[in-house]
């Protein structure tokens, strides 16, 4: 069942409803969920459902289904599942033949797309960027042809930003950064142009980052990069020199090509 990203009054009539009616609601945090209750008149019995005790209280779930009872999933915000635990359980309930029902409403992924006046065909939801540096650069630098969205950190902004900017520099960029709140903000435009508009208030609550890449074109492989690179360390170029040189070219990650570059020394 979807609950609000930030807004309290972003619920629905529904959701309320079966809130009141099952017979416990699952959840990440029961501080969270608490405050969401006592703001709607809620006073459903919870239980916690968190990445740390998913196993433990997926089998406690099942129990109680099996015994007739009601239960509602809920994330602290947004819809569970969408990077947030659910997984398993839901699939777990699917295999013990129990009906599982979504509740639809809030989704940061979808509240920053429809906001963010980019294409939403073809769409790719990236799950969190990648948080060490060489799976960061990976996922950044093989964007194919159409709208990229990933959940970042505030904190994270300006060092992905510049991050894509050295391997996509003419790709539009949108960030809804604490959507649905009271600082609700906004940054569009080429990395170079979203880089301007980052200030020190940036860095504060979380964003969907959204991508637009241009044409489709074909990953560039290890060995087509070698194939480029040779050359200029024959040539004597510092392996740092000769990586941005190619990183450029190919519209490859630096520092995949500098790996590349050390290995061939």
């Amino acid at each position: 069942m979807a609950t609000p990203i930030g807004n309290l009054e972003d619920i629905t009539l529904r959701a309320l409803r079966v809130l009141r009616e099952v017979d416990r609601v699952a959840c990440e945090d029961t501080r969270v969920t608490a405050r969401l209750f006592a703001e709607h008149g809620v006073s459903t019995p919870l239980m916690r459902h968190e990445a740390h005790n998913e196993a433990a209280s997926t089998a406690g779930i099942l129990e109680l289904l099996a015994r007739g009872e009601s239960v509602a999933l809920v994330s602290d915000a947004g819809t569970p599942t969408v990077r947030d635990p659910g997984e398993r359980l839901v699939r777990e309930t699917v295999l013990a033949g129990h009906p599982v029902i979504s509740i639809p409403g809030p989704s940061a992924l979808l509240a920053a797309t429809s906001a963010s006046g980019l294409p939403a065909e073809p769409l790719t939801f990236h799950g969190f960027v990648p948080k060490k540096a060489r799976e960061r650069a990976a996922s950044l630098s093989d964007l194919c042809a159409g709208t990229h969205a990933y959940f970042c950190p505030a904190r994270d902004l300006r060092d992905v930003v510049t991050e894509l900017g050295a391997v996509h520099p003419e790709a539009q960029i949108a960030i809804g950064r604490e959507l649905t709140k009271q600082h609700e903000t906004w940054y569009r435009g080429t990395s170079d142009e979203v880089l301007g508009q980052l200030d020190d208030h940036s860095s504060r609550g979380e964003a969907v980052l959204l991508i637009h890449a241009g044409a489709h074109k074909e990953p560039v492989t290890d060995d087509r990069i070698r194939e480029v690179l040779r050359p200029l360390l024959e040539r004597g170029a510092h392996s740092k020199r000769a990586a941005e040189e190619v990183a450029t070219q190919l519209g490859v990650s630096k520092r995949r090509v500098y790996q590349l570059a050390l290995e061939e020394r």
